[in-house]
Formats: structure tokens, C-alpha cells, sequence
């Protein structure tokens, strides 16, 4: 019988206040990503090196704004 992997244990940000945010997954090779409104519809897929670069693009970009 094959193995399957458990389910992604998804994440909100501690500042969503509401019922419309991004929510993340972390496995070992890749970082996901979800609309919290359209749960099954569209999971992204990203490198760990991929999602550290849009992290820190995201933060610098914050950091230079204010």
C-alpha cells in the first residue's frame, strides 16, 4: 500500500482580521500558498529560495515606504 504525506497544515498571518486572507504550508521541498476564500481552487507552489526571495522583496519594499 503506498504512503501518502500528511495533509499541509495551513497558516494565517496573526494580523488577518478577517475571513479574506493568503494562508501558507511548508514541506520540506516547497512552500505553498492559498486564498483562504477559495480553499481548494488554487494552491501555489514555490522553491524555498523562490518564497525567500518574494519574502525579503516584500520587506524591503515595506521598509523602504516608510
Amino acid at each position: 500500500m503506498p504512503q501518502f504525506e500528511a495533509p499541509l497544515h495551513w497558516r494565517k498571518s496573526t494580523k488577518c482580521a478577517s475571513a479574506a486572507c493568503v494562508e501558507v504550508a511548508e514541506r520540506p521541498n516547497a512552500m505553498f500558498v492559498r486564498d483562504s476564500k477559495s480553499p481548494i481552487e488554487s494552491v501555489l507552489a514555490f522553491t524555498h529560495a523562490d518564497w525567500n526571495t518574494f519574502v525579503a522583496g516584500i520587506k524591503e519594499a515595506t521598509l523602504e515606504s516608510r
